[in-house]
């Protein structure tokens, strides 16, 4: 169960998203995380549009939809 600030901060965020237009690749709040093992390389990107929900996604493409609906879900809607 969320509280009614928490659920106030999801809306801000989801309205956020809604109202961006999914210009992922010149956003501010799109970020990348990468980890090397040896000579391989891993990344994957994230949206920190909210501080507490942040799912990774495989490309920029994703991104703002992939974040959208992790929110609504944590909303529970």
């Amino acid at each position: 169960m969320i509280t009614t600030k928490e659920a106030a901060r999801l809306r801000r965020s989801i309205k956020k998203l809604t109202a961006c237009g999914g210009d992922c690749k010149n956003c501010k709040h799109a970020q990348i995380k990468t980890a090397w093992r040896g000579p391989n390389g891993y990344y994957a990107f994230y949206c920190d549009v909210d501080c507490n929900i942040q799912p990774y996604s495989n490309t920029v493409r994703e991104l703002r939809d992939i974040t959208l609906d992790a929110l609504k879900f944590e909303l529970g809607g």
